[in-house]
């Protein structure tokens, strides 16, 4: 199988995720990478790019992307002005987040304009909410994984204390109750590593990445998550077990379709419980701690490293080249 990936420079990006699974989907078959430069922030291309405000230039060969099998991208916003019409192998691309206009907008272009056959998206459920129309083609779920620089550091001693990292806004309710618990406990009981504003990330120690993230979480005993409140399973959820921390988050029906059981491999945070500093303090006192965290470990090493989920996303791809040509000889 011959896969044209079409993605973006993500090197300035501080969560590790992409660049490991395009190089682990590359360990699988033939893969090419055409990676556009952004000079600006993704987010802020991407509105310019989809509202018109910036000129965005096709980079896509016509003739080279004809003679792939497959037409891949996990960037789609970064290839709107391409000759879609033109390009003529399968076309399948991959969605992570996928509330808000902007991504109603580039995915509709992709559905509507551009062809794409299959949907390959990291949120189960949400899915069926923002984008409903993707299902009279194909949808499959590949949720998101780690990499193995996520695991459990074993000469690394964990403290006595919950861990709460990322950004603190209305997009994670849960967070901020975190944080108002957290300010309300003995400083020794609770950390909190917020993401700085943007332009400050040079600030030390203000926002850990890569080895010292890791580190970080290694030596808390609770790592203290949530969905946000489109209930997305964000990385969080699988680098916090991924390094033998225990999991307090709160819970819904996909995150049960991925292996993780309350009171087994993750503490629930009740659904409606805001005032979370009594369940924090007591998730601390728990003998089963450790178990619930070493079971956590045990599940992410198994089904949620990027080698597993790189092989799902291949089979996929192989299913769908297979059934495309299957419909053209038909």
């Amino acid at each position: 199988m011959k896969i044209l990936f079409l993605t973006v420079d993500r090197s300035d990006r501080i969560a590790p995720y992409y660049d490991p699974m395009q190089a682990a989907l590359a360990k699988l078959c033939e893969v090419s990478f055409i990676r556009r430069k952004l000079e600006r922030k993704a987010g802020i291309w991407t509105k310019e790019a989809v509202k018109g405000e910036r000129t965005v230039e096709p980079i896509v060969p016509v003739a080279y992307a004809n003679t792939f099998d497959l037409i891949y991208s996990d960037a789609i916003w970064a290839y709107l002005t391409e000759p879609w019409e033109q390009i003529h192998p399968p076309k399948a691309l991959f969605m992570v987040d996928q509330h808000g206009w902007l991504v109603e907008d580039y995915m509709r272009r992709a559905f509507d304009e551009f062809n794409f056959e299959l949907f390959l998206v990291a949120y189960r459920d949400a899915t069926a909410v923002f984008h409903p129309y993707l299902y009279d083609r194909a949808v499959q779920w590949v949720p998101l994984c780690v990499p193995p620089l996520y695991r459990w550091m074993e000469d690394v001693e964990k403290g006595p204390y919950a861990l709460l990292t990322g950004s603190v806004n209305h997009y994670y309710p849960i967070r901020k109750a975190y944080a108002t618990a957290l300010g309300k406990m003995d400083s020794d009981k609770g950390l909190i590593l917020p993401r700085p504003a943007d332009g400050k990330e040079h600030i030390a120690n203000a926002w850990p990445i890569g080895e010292d993230y890791v580190t970080q979480i290694n030596r808390a005993s609770l790592g203290l998550s949530c969905l946000s409140k489109f209930k997305y399973p964000i990385l969080k959820t699988f680098e916090i077990p991924a390094c033998g921390t225990a999991l307090l988050s709160d819970y819904s029906e996909e995150l049960g379709a991925l292996g993780f059981d309350p009171d087994k491999n993750m503490i629930e945070v009740p659904e409606g419980m805001l005032d979370l500093k009594a369940l924090i303090e007591h998730t601390l006192k728990r003998d089963d701690l450790e178990d619930i965290a070493a079971e956590g470990h045990y599940l992410v090493h198994t089904r949620h490293r990027v080698e597993v989920r790189a092989q799902e996303l291949h089979d996929h791809l192989v299913v769908h080249i297979n059934q495309t040509e299957d419909v053209c000889a038909s």
